[in-house]
């Protein structure tokens, strides 16, 4: 059985239109063709979710206006924030090694993270050899944590040093992050009123 080509397989992943009954019926029989149409159709999705979460160029210049208004100081990590460390409340990997289970199973996990009046839980899920982040910032105070929250992810290992994801929080504290390589990361959330909070060493495995 002659295979579609990957134009054919990318071209309807992609794109918006039905595809037609003859692409269709090929699936239908062709195992290798639709395991590889699946796998585009999932990179197309994330691709999507990532394109969405961006901040749009408005949103970017107010947090650099904002940004302007602090004082500067040395740092690795942009120097104008002013911060609130958070610390490591809970890894859901300990409990899991504690019971013996694998983790070569690329199983998700949660991360809780605590400051003095927020908590932010963080749920890491493979996404192929890469992996996706679904955040939340809880506050006890919403005038000190006020949505919608700029999240920016810096890789700190010197090969990754130049690589940051950044995205803006939905009004009720949550937001996402995908394609994120395995690495060391540090965490910037700065809310539209008040300081930053900043979260340290998250190892991503």
């Amino acid at each position: 059985m002659k295979h579609l080509s990957e134009d054919q397989l990318y071209t309807a992943a992609f794109d918006s239109t039905d595809a037609d009954a003859e692409f269709i019926d090929h699936l239908t029989q062709c195992t290798d063709c639709h395991r590889q149409f699946t796998s585009l159709q999932r990179l197309a999705q994330a691709l999507s979710v990532a394109h969405r979460s961006q901040p749009s160029n408005a949103q970017i210049e107010r947090y650099q206006q904002m940004s302007s208004l602090l004082p500067r100081k040395s740092s690795a990590l942009p120097e104008w924030v002013a911060q609130i460390r958070a610390t490591l409340l809970q890894d859901s990997r300990q409990r899991l090694a504690l019971q013996g289970m694998r983790s070569g199973g690329q199983q998700a996990y949660r991360l809780l993270y605590t400051a003095d009046h927020v908590d932010i839980e963080l749920l890491v899920d493979a996404l192929g050899s890469s992996r996706h982040i679904e955040g939340e910032v809880l506050s006890a105070d919403e005038q000190k944590m006020q949505s919608p929250l700029l999240v920016e992810l810096y890789a700190t290992h010197p090969d990754q040093s130049e690589q940051v994801w950044t995205t803006e929080s939905n009004p009720q504290g949550r937001f996402r992050l995908d394609g994120v390589a395995l690495g060391a990361y540090d965490v910037i959330i700065t809310p539209t009123v008040g300081p930053a909070l900043r979260i340290e060493g998250i190892q991503i495995t």
